[in-house]
């Protein structure tokens, strides 16, 4: 039963990822046997401001499928083809957005920023984005993270 609501919401994401807006759009992932690796999230211009909302729509389905979601947070910079008007998020940001869908982070690497998040019970997209502004009240402050984070033994990441 669970490899097959597993295999379910694979093929969800799948048409998730088929149906990303373009051009110049995102959703990469991988599925393991207990966990989704998220590899890469990324939205074209004209989309931005739909992130949230789709991020809800990602982290429902596994939490359907009961899947920890892995990723390495790691801001993608400004392309050639992108206006220079948009701004992309710096790590800080990025890793505070993170936070407030309930990720975990684990800390920088020469990569990017570890972070993971546990399998809620009975979510949908509403119950998760009520999570994400309960959170953005209680947000992580720069400081906060500049010191939990980037203390000597942490310097090389910065």
């Amino acid at each position: 039963m669970r490899n097959n609501k597993r295999q379910a919401v694979h093929n969800e994401l799948k048409a998730i990822a088929r149906n990303w807006p373009k051009p110049h759009g995102e959703f990469v992932f991988f599925m393991e046997n207990d966990h989704m690796w998220l590899h890469k999230i990324r939205l074209p211009s004209h989309a931005r401001g739909e992130g949230t909302k789709r991020m809800a729509q990602i982290l429902t389905l596994t939490d359907k499928a009961d899947l920890l979601v892995c990723l390495t947070a790691d801001p993608i910079f400004r392309e050639e083809h992108e206006e220079v008007s948009v701004t992309n998020p710096n790590m800080f940001e990025l890793v505070r957005w993170y936070m407030r869908f309930g990720f975990i982070p684990h800390g920088p690497t020469e990569d990017g920023f570890i972070m993971e998040r546990h399998p809620r019970a009975h979510s949908s997209v509403d119950s998760i984005l009520r999570e994400y502004a309960h959170n953005k009240t209680k947000d992580l402050t720069i400081e906060e993270y500049n010191k939990k984070w980037f203390t000597p033994s942490f310097a090389k990441f910065k």
